[in-house]
């Protein structure tokens, strides 16, 4: 990901416009999916429906774990 694109939302920054889902799953009832957006090359995720007592945490390649909160 790019850095000037990260801990930024996709929304206001026109990322989501022509993403599409590169991944997805559904953990219990839980649905975590994966957008990529080829203009600004980059992905996150999006959690929809959870239930689970404390936030995921990220992890990208060699780094550290990231609370969601």
């Amino acid at each position: 990901m790019e850095s000037e694109c990260r801990d930024k939302d996709s929304q206001p920054t026109g990322c989501h416009i022509g993403s599409w889902t590169a991944a997805a799953t559904w953990p219990g009832r839980t649905c975590v999916e994966l957008p990529y957006s080829p203009h600004c090359r980059s992905a996150w995720a999006r959690i929809t429906d959870a239930q689970v007592p404390t936030p995921p945490e990220w992890r990208g390649p060699g780094e550290p774990a990231t609370s969601a909160r």
